[in-house]
């Protein structure tokens, strides 16, 4: 089963997306959260096979 990490900033977008991948097979892990993402990716036991980011949320956490 493909994993994919799913980032986004808009919640209605990321749930769509997350229902959508997940509807395909695809296990997914979804978050708003830059730094969360990489401390979950961190903590898989393999790569994940797909990383979709919002780049406002890429921005947002430089800002922090």
């Amino acid at each position: 089963m493909p994993r994919v990490v799913l980032v986004g900033s808009d919640v209605q977008v990321r749930t769509q997306l997350f229902g959508l991948l997940a509807k395909h097979g695809m296990s997914v892990v979804a978050t708003d959260d830059a730094a969360d993402a990489i401390a979950r990716v961190n903590a898989m036991d393999a790569p994940p096979d797909l990383v979709l980011v919002d780049c406002r949320v890429a921005r947002e956490s430089e800002r922090s």
